[in-house]
């Protein structure tokens, strides 16, 4: 029953210590297997909670805070959506950037940094900032060095020689 104890002890410690999905993935496989193991004995209810306590673990480290992540996209949006200076887009680029450090990956921001990024060449230069201090690799469009030709007349064709 002790050395039970410990074993519940030592999981709990090595889960609080696990910072990635995978290895909280084991640890949780490993607290299924002392769970089967303290089956009806006075320990079940810890193997119990301990086994709810990795898994909360597991799927917090698996996806940050989802409501704030909306929230905090839907506040950029519509700040670039009404920008009516540069402070506006600013504001939404810095929202964006609290979004960034909860999710990285999160595909709604990036997108919206990359229209925030077309504002301005200073925008453009902060949303550049901000992809390689998380290391995404999309980069917000640059402006093309040459604007397209409008209206301008099709070439001369070459005149025939008698």
């Amino acid at each position: 029953m002790q050395e039970l104890q410990r074993a519940i002890d030592e999981l709990r410690r090595r889960a609080h210590a696990a910072s990635d999905p995978q290895s909280l993935a084991e640890l949780q496989q490993e607290a299924r297997d002392l769970l089967t193991e303290a089956k009806n004995t006075p320990l079940e209810q810890k193997a119990q909670a301990l086994f709810a306590e990795i898994a909360d673990l597991q799927s917090k480290s698996a996806r940050p805070d989802t409501a704030a992540m909306r929230g905090l996209v839907r506040r950029a949006r519509i700040r670039i959506e009404i920008a009516g200076d540069d402070d506006d887009i600013d504001e939404a680029i810095d929202i964006l950037a609290d979004a960034l450090r909860m999710d990285a990956g999160n595909a709604d921001a990036i997108s919206l940094l990359q229209r925030a990024g077309a504002h301005s060449a200073q925008a453009r230069q902060r949303v550049q900032d901000l992809f390689s201090r998380h290391d995404i690799q999309q980069a917000p469009s640059a402006t093309p060095s040459e604007p397209p030709r409008r209206n301008e007349p099709p070439p001369a064709a070459p005149a025939r020689q008698p």
